[in-house]
């Protein structure tokens, strides 16, 4: 099909709706593919610096292509217009699973999709996946549209190696997924989640951060309990259904582990309570051990980078 003829932009726009539908490549990502496996010179595209590079060429690991998955998702709350309802019980924490749904749905979409353009180039990994999601807010209305992109280096083994068929997602770095295979381990995918809770002060904290009358309450210095339980079961309900995912995938563990936070304060209808709203998101990498590991030093515990973004959005 000749893409700048009359007409050919809404079919190729209809035929790609179509192929998302049922789990395929959109047909320019298809075309784009083809023409990497198309050169003659065998020429790929990656974010690999010339030292990941350099180290990946000297362990016969090959660099095929970058690949990508998006999806833009609509979200009936916004993240930082959502508020708990009316009714919530005063002085307790709990979850908002359908602000969080969009999240996690997002970010599915957008992996399943980016593993099918590795699948494309038949790859055995995509190191280095970043993923970024973020929100647009839709003009005077709550709810708004989630977009997640995930990006990747598409890479073969010259050699075959054991471990998990089919190209395996990580965030890893090309350093470090080499040297897990070294310790004896393999990538066996990546795990995420996203978790939002609301936090609803009770009446007494209420009455202390808007009374004019108790000004020692007002400028004192104390903790917030319902905030800090808030948050504590918003990191838990996150991990704990991250591990669940590496469960199911057969894995002994999680590295390369991030966690970032968006909170955001909202009152809720018919109401003037100030309410806490807390999103969590991590992502790790799963791994499990391989059939015949090599013999070298135990693997060494990675450190969680934690980073913290205030203000939501």
């Amino acid at each position: 099909m000749e893409l700048y003829s009359a007409g050919a932009i809404e079919q190729v726009c209809d035929e790609s709706v179509l192929r998302l539908d049922g789990g395929g490549l959109p047909v320019l990502a298809e075309r784009r593919l083809a023409a990497l496996f198309g050169s003659p010179a065998g020429l790929f595209s990656s974010h690999l610096s010339v030292s990941e590079f350099a180290l990946m060429r000297s362990v016969s690991l090959r660099p095929v292509s970058q690949v990508m998955g998006s999806c833009v998702y609509h979200a009936r709350l916004a993240l930082d217009r959502s508020a708990p309802v009316h009714t919530a019980e005063r002085g307790k924490a709990y979850a908002m699973t359908g602000v969080a749904e969009p999240w996690n749905a997002a970010r599915e979409r957008a992996l399943a999709r980016m593993a099918a353009e590795a699948r494309s180039c038949r790859a055995d990994a995509v190191v280095g996946v970043g993923i970024r999601q973020t929100q647009e807010h839709l003009a005077g209305r709550y709810d708004a549209s989630v977009e997640c992109v995930a990006t990747g280096t598409a890479v073969v083994h010259v050699v075959p190696q054991a471990g998990p068929s089919g190209p395996v997602l990580t965030n890893l770095s090309a350093q470090d997924y080499l040297k897990l295979r070294q310790q004896g381990y393999a990538a066996v995918g990546i795990v995420a989640c996203t978790t939002v809770y609301g936090c609803v002060p009770s009446v007494e904290l209420h009455q202390a951060e808007v009374s004019r009358t108790r000004p020692v309450a007002r400028y004192a210095n104390w903790e917030i309990p319902e905030f800090s339980d808030g948050l504590r079961l918003a990191h838990r309900a996150a991990m704990t259904n991250m591990r669940a995912q590496a469960e199911r995938l057969g894995a002994e563990g999680i590295v390369g582990v991030t966690i970032e936070r968006d909170q955001h304060t909202a009152v809720a209808r018919h109401d003037s309570y100030q309410d806490l709203i807390l999103a969590v998101h991590v992502t790790g990498t799963a791994i499990a051990r391989q059939a015949s590991p090599p013999h070298g030093n135990p693997l060494a515990v990675n450190p969680v980078r934690h980073l913290d973004k205030k203000g939501g959005g």
